[in-house]
C-alpha cells in the first residue's frame, strides 16, 4: 500500500484517481480499467502483470510504502 496523500489533487475525493484509493487496485492498474470491481492479481495475463510491475515501480519512486496486503485466501 502506498501513501498517496501528498497528491490529493489526483487521489482525493472527486478527483480522477480516487477510485484507486482505499482498496487493492492491482487489477485496475494491470488492466487499465478504472471501473472494475475486481481486485488482486488472479487471472492476469503475463502482459498485464508486466503492466502492473511498471506501475509498482513508478509508485515506489513517488510514494512511501505504508503496508503490504496479505493475498492469502
Amino acid at each position: 500500500m502506498f501513501d498517496v496523500s501528498s497528491r490529493a489533487d489526483l487521489y482525493g475525493p472527486g478527483n480522477g484517481y480516487n477510485v484507486l484509493t482505499a482498496r487493492d487496485a492491482s487489477y485496475a492498474l494491470a488492466t487499465m480499467d478504472l471501473k472494475t470491481d475486481k481486485t488482486g492479481i488472479q487471472g492476469l495475463t503475463d502482459e498485464q502483470r508486466e503492466t502492473l510491475n511498471g506501475w509498482a515501480k513508478k509508485f515506489l519512486e513517488k510514494y512511501p510504502v505504508v503496508g503490504i496486503l496479505d493475498q492469502s485466501p
